[in-house]
């Protein structure tokens, strides 16, 4: 693919498994021992300098209801990397406070198609809606 890409991988118990694979075709994993189990700490993990940490921290905040974690993630939509702006886009939509029609105007310019595909799922906007 080319870019860092990432899969959660979660069985019926809940147990969590990130897989990473990077534009060198290499991969690493992130159990969820490695993760921090608190709000604040998904909340450190996407300020991390590390993209896999930034997006672990944003999908471990997918479907809290908290302020910080909407926030993180419009902070995230500018993030340089795709994976991170895509998993944004998600966790905004999933939130019960997301500005959906914000997050549409912003990500439907990512030069990303990954991102923009992301806020096409839970939309009816596409590309010929958005004119100047």
């Amino acid at each position: 693919m080319g870019d860092t890409s990432f899969v959660l991988v979660e069985d019926q118990d809940g147990a969590r498994l990130y897989v990473f694979s990077a534009a060198d075709d290499s991969y690493s994993t992130t159990f969820p021992a490695e993760s921090p189990s608190s709000e604040g700490g998904a909340l450190a993990m996407t300020r991390s300098a590390d993209v896999h940490d930034r997006v672990l921290g944003l999908t471990l905040l997918a479907g809290k209801s908290s302020q910080d974690a909407l926030n993180a993630a419009f902070v995230l939509l500018s993030d340089p990397d795709e994976a991170v702006r895509e998993e944004a886009v998600n966790l905004i939509a999933d939130h019960p406070d997301g500005d959906i029609e914000t997050v549409a105007r912003i990500a439907l310019r990512d030069p990303s198609p990954r991102v923009r595909a992301a806020v096409e799922d839970f939309t009816d906007v596409d590309d010929e809606d958005e004119e100047d």
